[in-house]
């Protein structure tokens, strides 16, 4: 029995100094890293250690400030790793392809992770082909890829990072040769070969008897596009049928295609006479990042992804920037519509985003062109949205976003309204299609919206502007008494049952538009209706 009992105690003494010694080590373990014959630099660094919560600098991309010179291995090649001491409890791999500085070119979608062998006290596990490899359609001979390798260890409560860095290739042998061969055989004298970036929504635009997709040239193709017609980084092909492009695919994406070119019109618009999808074309000069958030820079590309969407049209000149996006964005907030033909832009609408779709909507150095999505009259949907009021409240899908930053004098409307998923039908017949009439925004408050029901004669001089107060909760018109010919919007909500419009005091009216006569109106809100005062 005593014996017994000094048997239980030294298996619980020795659980309790294991117990211990697994969270209390200072520092973690070193450990070794063997490719072949050779010893592979790694760094280390906490995650989780004694209770404390580590913040710092990515691994990966401490390895390429410091480590100048990275050992390529073959596709293949076994890696094995042993702990000076106190090998961990858990212990996992993760392969992922990084670009020169470090940062993870892809989603964690396209992370592997790897299974380890614990083989003799080591860890063991083999370098294969990573699968996002195929996710990159630039050849480039005797191209190499970084790829990072983090390792996990963890003992208990305590968490390591383990990383290396090595390169590989790309493509083996077999794969080479067969991206070469696929090249040499495109008839290059009847066809050019890229990409397109399309939404899938195909239409001919009525005004102009055609409409475009963004295409970006291979190398191959670019320069016979360049001896032919010009350089540049993307072209339009131009399309006058439906017919030429019933095969192209209906999903947003980027897609290799074969076009043969009819001929390049006035505008830099090359024509169409047939396009097709292929497997292969020829190098391609540039793959397309992704942002992590909705936040772009100057440094924008074409294929770029943000927030599901791809970019399709970057212009840059002097610091300043266009960026347009194929791809669907879900918004909801107010619309009004301008249904008049003799409009700027022809009949228009835009809707005001609720700030919780702000989201959806990228950014260029954290601005936005404007605080409304345009859209044109491009489909029956807009005449849909006239019928049921030119002011309402919805919930939509739109198109043909883009930003414009520091780029000339704005930007016309150029969405598309390719969805309506709801609309409030409070609003419905609020306001109707009478006499060229169009309704505008002149302030949205948290619980009211102010908006002109204006037109304008045939020789665009004012000839009739309301201004009404719409309540959010029980949407009605209710009129408030201004003049006319000035422009008032909201400045300033005083409590519940006051506001303030202001305006620049250009009086419409009169042929000398350039005297103004700025002033205030205060707004009381009675059961009677709207009260108003002048109030400087």
């Amino acid at each position: 029995m005593r014996k017994s009992k000094l048997l239980f105690a030294v298996i619980l003494m020795t659980l309790v100094l294991v117990g211990c010694s697994s969270n209390s080590m200072e520092e973690p373990p070193e450990l070794v890293i063997n490719i072949g014959d050779k010893v592979i630099e790694y760094i280390s660094a906490k995650n989780k250690w004694n209770g404390s919560i580590y913040d710092r600098e990515d691994t990966f991309v401490t390895i390429l400030k410091e480590q100048k010179d990275i050992p390529v291995f073959e596709n293949d090649s076994i890696v094995e790793i042993s702990f000076k001491s106190n090998p961990p409890g858990k212990f996992t791999v993760s392969d992922i392809l990084i670009d020169k500085n470090g940062q993870q070119i892809y989603t964690d979608k396209e992370i592997k992770n790897i299974p380890v062998e614990l083989v003799d006290s080591k860890y063991v596990f083999e370098i294969e082909n990573h699968f996002a490899s195929a996710l990159s359609s630039y050849y480039e001979p005797n191209k190499q890829e970084l790829r990072g390798f983090r390792m996990i260890a963890s003992w208990g409560e305590n968490e390591c990072e383990y990383a290396f860095v090595i390169k590989t290739d790309s493509r083996d042998e077999e794969e080479q040769n067969e991206h070469e061969t696929s090249v040499n055989v495109i008839d290059r004298s009847e066809y050019i070969t890229g990409e397109i970036i399309t939404e899938g929504n195909y239409r001919v635009i009525e005004e102009i008897g055609k409409n475009f997709i963004t295409f970006i040239p291979d190398k191959e193709s670019l320069e016979i596009i360049k001896a032919k017609y010009g350089g540049k980084q993307q072209y339009e092909l131009a399309y006058d049928s439906l017919d030429k492009v019933t095969e192209l695919p209906d999903e947003l994406g980027i897609y290799k295609v074969k076009v043969k070119i009819k001929n390049i019109d006035e505008y830099g618009y090359l024509i169409i006479e047939d396009i097709m999808l292929t497997d292969t074309i020829g190098t391609i000069l540039y793959e397309g990042k992704v942002y992590e958030g909705n936040d772009l820079d100057d440094r924008v590309e074409l294929k770029d992804r943000v927030n599901g969407l791809i970019v399709d049209h970057v212009v840059k000149n002097n610091g300043g920037v266009v960026v347009g996006f194929a791809g669907e964005i879900e918004s909801e907030g107010f619309y009004f519509i301008d249904p008049n033909e003799s409009s700027m832009y022809g009949p228009t609408g835009f809707i005001f985003v609720d700030e919780k779709y702000l989201k959806n909507f990228p950014t260029i150095y954290g601005e936005r062109t404007n605080s409304s999505v345009w859209f044109s009259k491009t489909n029956e949907l807009y005449d849909e949205l006239t019928n049921n009021s030119l002011f309402g409240k919805g919930k939509f899908k739109t198109s043909g976003y883009f930003l414009v930053y520091n780029y000339g004098m704005g930007w016309g409307p150029g969405g598309v309204l390719n969805e309506i998923i709801s609309l409030d039908e409070d609003y419905k017949n609020l306001f109707t299609v009478e006499g060229g009439k169009s309704v505008g925004n002149s302030g949205i408050a948290d619980d009211f919206v102010v908006v002109n029901y204006t037109v304008y004669d045939e020789n665009d001089c004012l000839k009739e502007r309301e201004y009404y107060y719409i309540n959010n909760e029980y949407p009605k018109k209710v009129i408030i008494p201004v003049e006319y010919n000035y422009h008032y919007n909201l400045k300033e909500v005083i409590n519940d049952n006051e506001f303030i419009l202001q305006t620049e005091g250009y009086d419409e009216a009169l042929d000398n538009v350039n005297m103004s006569s700025p002033h205030e109106i205060k707004c009381t809100i009675t059961s009677e209706g709207i009260l108003t005062e002048k109030i400087n």
